[in-house]
């Protein structure tokens, strides 16, 4: 909700549909926007969106479209807007893979990136790390990151994609639903989201994220034209188009 909250700040003539299907999002984004008019909610899933076609000016999708079947979701939006509208989507992409192994080495390489990066400024600026629960969670995720990336960047896929799941099982069993007493607990907690994303991602109908260059192919397929593409914060190499989270902004064209 705080995304199109301050989309209205710029913009407050916008009249908006916001979708969320999920029951305990869509509870928060009722309350966010309560105060708004010009917001109209839908509780329910995009592909099933009952909208009028060739209306929408404008679609906005932040960290929403890997969730969705890929074509479908572009299929969706390309029927919905009207000719010239525009599909902005601010998401994370994978690096480029060509087979369930590779995508799962990406995966691997895309997640951990985040959490080490993490790891390497919360160790320039911490003295030391405590030595309660939250602490050896913090080693944990530490060492197991930095191993599975180095197995994912030598091309075992099979090692790569052990080490995060045997993480995940164990740190199920673990006390992050308590309150965390000081800030590396904080990051443990935000830690433990981002395994959550890796693995679920290694069942692909779960979590669907692509790379941006594939993305693209699939959205000029649906009939849209690039208009700008920026990676706003890198996972993997240096390439633009590699890892990391992108903003994508298509284009409906005007018959």
């Amino acid at each position: 909700g705080i995304p199109l909250l301050m989309l209205h700040e710029l913009l407050p003539g916008l009249r908006t549909l916001a979708v969320e299907p999920d029951e305990v999002a869509f509870a928060c984004l009722r309350d966010n926007t309560r105060d708004v008019p010009a917001i109209s909610l839908h509780q329910g899933g995009f592909l099933e969106l009952n909208a009028p076609p060739g209306q929408a000016a404008l679609q906005t999708s932040v960290g929403a479209s890997h969730h969705l079947n890929t074509a479908f979701m572009l299929q969706k939006a390309m029927q919905l807007l009207q000719p010239g509208g525009l599909l902005s989507v601010a998401d994370e992409f994978l690096p480029p893979f060509s087979d369930p192994r590779s995508r799962n080495r990406a995966l691997v390489r895309h997640h951990a990136a985040t959490i080490l990066a993490t790891i390497a400024w919360i160790d320039q600026y911490q003295d030391t790390i405590p030595n309660d629960d939250d602490g050896i969670l913090y080693r944990a995720f530490q060492q197991t990151m930095a191993l599975a990336v180095i197995d994912a960047e030598q091309g075992r896929a099979q090692e790569a994609t052990r080490q995060c799941p045997d993480l995940f099982t164990s740190l199920r069993q673990a006390p992050l639903n308590k309150r965390s007493q000081h800030a590396i607990g904080v990051y443990v907690r935000f830690f433990w989201l981002e395994l959550q994303a890796m693995v679920a991602g290694f069942d692909y109908e779960v979590e669907r994220k692509t790379y941006p260059r594939r993305f693209v192919e699939l959205a000029h397929l649906a009939g849209f034209e690039l208009i700008r593409h920026r990676r706003v914060f890198a996972t993997t190499d240096a390439d633009d188009w590699s890892g990391g989270t992108h903003v994508i902004t298509l284009r409906k064209p005007v018959a």
